[in-house]
């Protein structure tokens, strides 16, 4: 969990604490993912990327999913970042 927490970007290791983090990793980790499909990263900048992707997997009920998603990512001081954006979990964050 702490490498994860690790590849954050750094403003949102500031203002979200470990145990936040964890409990977000832990509901979002529930099942299990059978596959992860990546599309074609978008470059936005020399510094700001997006990459979309379908994740499957099953729900602990068993039901089958296919969750759309983007990943972001952030260069900052040469390392690159990754940027979480749920508003729900991460309010203002």
């Amino acid at each position: 969990m702490d490498a994860c927490l690790n590849m954050e970007a750094p403003h949102f290791r500031f203002v979200v604490d470990r145990d936040r983090y964890a409990h977000y990793v832990e509901i979002v980790a529930k099942g299990k993912v059978t596959a992860v499909e990546i599309l074609d990263p978008m470059l936005r900048t020399s510094f700001f990327v997006e990459v979309p992707m379908w994740m499957h997997k099953v729900s602990p009920s068993g039901e089958s999913l296919r969750i759309g998603m983007k990943d972001r990512w952030v260069k900052v001081n040469g390392r690159w970042y990754h940027l979480i954006r749920d508003p729900l979990a991460f309010p203002g964050v």
